[in-house]
């Protein structure tokens, strides 16, 4: 996984990256300190108030260069006009952090039958190619799902089923294609590994029926080939194709496996958002936050922060109605200009995720897979600091995070970490 300095040297790095600071896009800090001036929020929102759990669509942005920022998103570091004095060495003491039950994953039987990873037959689609057909020399234990080199061995590794559409040895005409899945059971990190390297090859990945899609397509003089992957909770269906791949093939598969996805069914894991944000970390932050207190007193008064998890408006409107815990890494005494972390945890339907995704790539932010879920990253610097935003969805949960001057590495991790497991 990996850091976030690592994460903001690799931005830094990037070419386009240079183009969240020109001049078209560079934000006058002056102005957004005094547009977010009386802005406030509730700290927390009850989870019964309209915000449903739901799958997540786990997105996987293949393309690292983005386009710059938008015009309209304008970030303001902080949250105050005017300073005060910087809070004592030894800040007020945070309660250590309780332990969190590891959530329960939500987990399906692979069948031993290719009958049972349909909910119809596919027969009449295949323009002749028969399930499985004896006298081929394909085998159940051969891995057909993907051509790639460096997915094969992973789908090789954990392989349940093999269902090949296939030319029975009987039909001698034409070149009528094949089409070959693979069902295998995955680990997170080999889950992980496959979407980097689907994102890295240039497969087109999208948030789809509560996992990831990636798909890939090429056109030569014999015709077209291609692959569709789709991996959730653990399950990876692998299928290669050449000739034809038949329209709802895969998503037939998933809906035989998980069942029909419902927009506000329930989520795919059976994660709990705490009611307490020490429930979110698996370790007291107040070392790495440079004398910041979690959610001081004064934060639930008439002169709490008037800031979110995001800074985006579009983002910070679904943020408004979703979120169910706000935690606030600020100083001690009260509002100032010295920095600050904010971390919302909301619940999302699936149909929201896909919204909050493609805001992110809309604004230029990095994403990439990460820990069964999407994490979208983004960093600016301004004549006051460096500021931005680390986001984390995966399972119609949604870690949001907005800070200024303050990025302990590590931070967003420990929050899967701690809502997800290992």
């Amino acid at each position: 996984m990996s850091s976030e300095d690592e994460l903001r040297a690799r931005l830094h790095d990037d070419a386009a990256r240079s183009t969240y600071t020109d001049a078209a896009h560079s934000i006058d800090v002056a102005q957004v300190i005094s547009r977010s001036r009386g802005r406030r929020r509730p700290r927390m929102l009850l989870a019964g108030g309209g915000a449903t759990l739901a799958v997540l669509g786990l997105a996987v942005t293949a393309v690292f260069g983005l386009p710059a920022l938008a015009d309209v998103y304008t970030t303001p570091p902080p949250y105050a006009e005017t300073a005060t004095p910087t809070p004592d060495p030894t800040p007020e003491p945070t309660p250590e952090p309780t332990a969190t039950p590891s959530p329960t994953t939500f987990t399906v039987a692979i069948p031993a039958d290719c009958s049972a990873i349909y909910t119809k037959d596919w027969t009449p689609e295949m323009k002749n190619l028969v399930l499985n057909p004896d006298g081929t020399n394909v085998g159940p234990n051969d891995v057909l799902g993907t051509t790639d080199e460096e997915l094969r061995p992973i789908l090789s590794d954990s392989v349940k089923l093999a269902c090949y559409w296939m030319v029975p040895p009987e039909i001698q005409h034409g070149d009528l294609g094949e089409v070959h899945t693979n069902v295998a059971s995955v680990s997170a990190q080999q889950s992980d590994a496959a979407l980097a390297r689907m994102a890295e090859a240039g497969y087109s990945c999208s948030a789809e029926l509560g996992g990831t899609s990636c798909v890939i397509q090429q056109e030569t003089t014999e015709g077209a080939y291609g692959e569709s992957q789709f991996i959730r909770d653990g399950v990876w269906i692998a299928t290669s194709w050449g000739v034809q791949l038949p329209d709802g093939y895969t998503e037939d598969i998933v809906a035989a496996l998980f069942g029909a996805s419902s927009e506000t069914g329930p989520p795919a894991s059976d994660v709990t958002i705490p009611s307490d944000c020490s429930g979110i970390y698996t370790k007291d932050w107040t070392p790495e936050m440079r004398g910041h207190a979690l959610n001081p007193a004064w934060v639930d008064g008439p002169d709490g922060p008037g800031i979110s998890g995001s800074n985006d408006d579009e983002l910070m409107a679904v943020l408004t109605d979703t979120t169910v815990l706000s935690c606030y890494w600020v100083n001690a005494r009260g509002p100032s200009d010295n920095g600050h972390v904010t971390t919302d945890i909301a619940a999302l339907t699936e149909e929201q995720s896909a919204d909050v995704l493609a805001r992110m790539n809309e604004l230029g932010f990095s994403c990439y897979a990460e820990h069964l879920g999407t994490r979208c990253v983004m960093e600016q610097q301004s004549t006051e600091g460096p500021y931005g935003e680390s986001h984390f969805l995966r399972d119609g949960i949604w870690s949001a995070t907005a800070w200024y001057s303050i990025s302990p590495d590590g931070y967003t991790a420990d929050i899967e970490k701690a809502l997800f497991g290992e």
